[in-house]
């Protein structure tokens, strides 16, 4: 190993404070632990060993300060997994809200279940400042598992044949008791992503291309993302899936039916202007329980089939028709779906969860359509929903007037636009994405 010190200009790298930049040659874990735990906040530790040179990592790495971990791209910088248990390659854990950054590097395992790459775990405190991007996951289960008051930025991965990409359990009940506000900062944001899944074994599995909010209060936004899944196969490699034996769905969002003592259920999911195409499946989305607001997502369907745009599943404990961290204050619009498909929306329980009462097939308005108080506490409040869903009250949608979060989130420093009208990733920093393009095809840029 040996040191260099640079400066780094916060203006030009947002997230990232100047500091000194400790060069790896030798990535093993203790390797980079040790750099790691000599650096100060705002270093960056490079890795600059090739995809021979990491190796197989049997042990993890506890990242505690404001610093970055870069590759030099995942073409050159692979790290494989060899351990034998859930620890995550890359465990973000700071006693307080920190810059942290992992970018540049392709993680990769032949195993598939539950094996962690990065790790992100809150506290009381908030995680606000974390970013995850520009990397490359190969195969595995749960790559990226986000713990507690922890919303990171996940930007521009890829991910090839992953079961669950990317898992979120929030902080239960300090969860629901944060104001429930779409288009705010206060989420996980996936966003310009890749996602791919196209051979058997992967297809297989109980889960393809999801991010899995599983429970325990989580927040996360899903925008301009590709989603691919090229799966005919699910349950045997000789016979192809139709429909609902066609597993692809891009959320899966529990309701408080507990996985453990305590949980509860997601508090709200934001996906708009992603770009999904499936061979089939039986559901894009799946809402168990929390708000849902779905919208402007293009959907292209094979020859697989498409059984129900999104299947609405109560799952959630109390006294009908109000029930706790039941899916409501939810609204579905301006999805385009091509190929064959059954139905918009399947609702498994149509007296709890209703059609203009918990959800609507419409943007928030400001009359017409009302909104569902938790217990006493108005929407965007602060304050205990721990109770069963109120009453209804008529007039203004929750969430009206509905603005999306900032795009590109601002820690990705980029200054363009995303384009409301191109879904995935073609439509994320429009406008520097077309001036470049200017720039490639006559050597001149336009501003």
């Amino acid at each position: 190993m040996k040191v260099v010190i640079i400066f780094i200009m916060a203006m030009f790298f947002p997230g990232i404070l100047h500091g000194a930049t400790t060069y790896i040659d030798e990535c093993t874990p203790s390797n980079v632990q040790s750099a790691h735990d000599s650096a100060s906040d705002g270093d960056t530790i490079q890795l600059r060993c090739n995809t021979s040179g990491p190796g197989t990592w049997t042990s993890g790495v506890t990242i505690t300060k404001a610093v970055t971990i870069s590759g030099q791209g995942p073409s050159s910088t692979q790290i494989t997994r060899g351990i034998s248990d859930s620890t995550p390659i890359f465990l973000i854990s700071p006693t307080s809200d920190k810059n942290i950054r992992i970018t540049g590097i392709h993680f990769y395992t032949e195993q598939t279940s539950f094996q962690v790459a990065i790790g992100v775990s809150g506290n009381s405190y908030g995680l606000k400042n974390v970013r995850i991007d520009n990397n490359k996951f190969t195969n595995g289960d749960l790559n990226i598992r986000i713990y507690g008051y922890a919303y990171p930025l996940i930007d521009n991965n890829t991910f090839i044949n992953t079961e669950i990409p990317i898992h979120i359990k929030g902080d239960n009940e300090s969860g629901w008791n944060r104001p429930i506000q779409p288009g705010s900062q206060n989420a996980v944001y996936i966003e310009n992503n890749s996602f791919y899944i196209g051979d058997y074994p992967t297809c297989a599995a109980d889960a393809v291309i999801y991010v899995d909010s599983q429970d325990g209060g989580s927040r996360q936004v899903i925008r301009w993302n590709n989603f691919t899944s090229e799966c005919t196969y699910t349950n045997t490699e000789t016979t192809p899936c139709s429909g609902s034996s066609c597993f692809a769905q891009i959320t899966n969002d529990h309701g408080n039916a507990p996985w453990e003592t305590g949980d509860r259920g997601v508090v709200m999911t934001e996906a708009y202007n992603n770009q999904i195409t499936l061979y089939g499946s039986g559901q894009v989305f799946c809402a168990r329980g929390g708000v849902q607001i779905i919208h402007s997502n293009t959907v292209n369907v094979g020859s697989g089939g498409l059984s129900r745009f999104l299947y609405i599943y109560e799952e959630d404990t109390g006294s009908s028709p109000y029930l706790q961290d039941q899916v409501t204050n939810s609204f579905i619009w301006n999805n385009t779906i091509t190929g064959s498909y059954s139905s918009l929306i399947y609702n498994s329980d149509p007296t709890v969860v209703r059609e203009n009462y918990e959800y609507f097939l419409a943007a928030p308005a400001a009359s017409g359509q009302g909104y569902t108080k938790w217990g006493s506490v108005l929407p965007g409040d602060t304050g205990d929903k721990g109770g069963t869903n109120g009453e209804f009250v008529s007039g203004a949608s929750a969430f009206y007037p509905y603005t999306i979060y900032t795009c590109p989130h601002p820690l990705t420093g980029l200054t363009g636009v995303c384009n409301a009208s191109i879904a995935g990733t073609d439509g994320y920093n429009w406008q520097a994405q077309r001036r470049m393009n200017n720039i490639n095809a006559i050597g001149v840029r336009f501003n």
